[in-house]
């Protein structure tokens, strides 16, 4: 009755503009155009999955809650779209490497197929070895880690030709830019700049250099110069990167006049670091962590207590950061060292604390702060810059992270 009432409204309308037209003609035209039409789905991957690792397989354009069927290198899943039409298979895993045929259809008769680059679970691991052989051998950060970035972005494209060098192209264009702009990363180079800012200033307002002189005159010995560098290491616990450029700047003079090795220094200063602000009570550090447990306790049911309270009672399990803090105290009050460690002291002693194969930064060649010369030696120089950048971090953190707020529903 409604086509009859159509094709007659529209038979009119021909007539009128001085037409004739066939009604079984017209019949026709009217049943293919509102004749069901097969749908194209979306499918969405990775750009690469590992060998016997699960992925994530995303549908999109299904009909709301339909059934979807989706084979995965001969391997059959399912699924039921929500109600926006989207359908996910989150545990697919493809037991072999190469290449994988997806095939997906729904129960409206649509379907799609795609191709999926499939590589062995030990791609992974190599380009942050990589990194660190390379590392080792050239005794330089910077090109290591280029060469990682370049090799994790080749093995996402392909190992050719083109794809070795697309991988370099995308290592800089994708890879570097992005983790230069993203908001933490950016967070944190500024705050690595601020803290260096300040060591410039209490090293120039000559601070710095006071705090040397009262340590020298204490610390008369290479055992306890290093045990007094553990101990500045212990004072500065907010933050590793601060710990980092403020014991390591301030304990470089003091180390060179007691002829302790370069070497030696970065053993104490990075062992007492991060393993420090791993322990204390509130730090930069304790933040992210409280961050990832509070995350995780969220899908474990019969967990109601705080994250900060488990992180509390999971200090004593932190066997890595207390042993490593002990053994650098061990190591400094005991005097003893051994393999290339003890190679270094040696030469230390005898009047070199830089190795002669040591590569100098060019920034401590031709930029090196020394405190003016029409201005006393103060110690409080350095310790009021110190203790605003501590009361102003705890006031930041405690702003910062007092969370959500909830209250009881009634």
């Amino acid at each position: 009755m409604q086509f009859s009432c159509v094709l007659t409204c529209v038979r009119r309308e021909f007539l009128r503009a001085g037409h004739t037209i066939n009604k079984k003609y017209l019949f026709s035209l009217l049943l293919i155009c509102i004749a069901p039409v097969s749908h194209a789905l979306e499918i969405s991957t990775a750009k690469v999955a590992l060998q016997d690792i699960v992925t994530e397989i995303s549908v999109a354009g299904v009909t709301p809650a339909s059934e979807v069927r989706l084979s995965v290198a001969g391997v059959s899943y399912s699924a039921v779209a929500d109600d926006f039409g989207n359908a996910s298979f989150p545990e697919v895993i493809v037991a072999d490497s190469g290449t994988a045929e997806i095939l997906v259809n729904d129960a409206a008769g649509g379907s799609a197929s795609a191709s999926l680059r499939v590589l062995p679970g030990w791609i992974s691991i190599t380009p942050p070895l990589l990194a660190i052989l390379i590392a080792l051998l050239l005794r330089n950060v910077i090109p290591a880690l280029l060469v990682g970035v370049w090799f994790g972005a080749t093995a996402l494209r392909s190992f050719s030709g083109p794809g070795v060098f697309g991988g370099l192209l995308d290592g800089f264009e994708i890879y570097v830019v992005g983790a230069l702009a993203d908001r933490d990363h950016a967070a944190i180079i500024l705050f690595s700049l601020m803290i260096g800012g300040m060591v410039g200033i209490i090293t120039r307002n000559g601070g710095m250099a006071r705090i040397v002189q009262l340590m020298v005159s204490r610390a008369k010995t290479a055992v306890s110069g290093q045990v007094a560098v553990w101990g500045m290491g212990l004072m500065i616990f907010f933050d590793d990167y601060s710990n980092t450029l403020v014991v390591g700047n301030t304990a470089r003079p003091l180390t060179d006049h007691l002829k302790i090795s370069r070497e030696k220094l970065a053993y104490i200063v990075d062992s007492t670091a991060a393993p420090v602000v791993c322990l204390a009570l509130i730090t930069t550090w304790i933040g992210y962590e409280v961050g990832l447990i509070d995350e995780s306790i969220r899908s474990i049911e019969g967990i109601t207590e705080p994250a900060y309270t488990i992180f509390l009672q999971s200090i004593p399990y932190s066997f890595y950061p207390i042993l490593a803090v002990i053994f650098v105290l061990s190591v400094a009050a005991s005097g003893r060292d051994f393999g290339p460690m003890y190679t270094a002291e040696v030469r230390a002693r005898n009047g070199q604390v830089s190795s002669s194969t040591a590569d100098e930064m060019p920034a401590m060649n031709s930029d090196t702060l020394e405190p003016k010369d029409d201005i006393p030696l103060r110690a409080v120089n350095a310790f009021v810059p110190l203790l605003v950048l501590i009361i102003s971090l705890m006031a930041g953190l405690y702003l910062t992270g007092e969370g959500v707020k909830r209250s009881p529903i009634s």
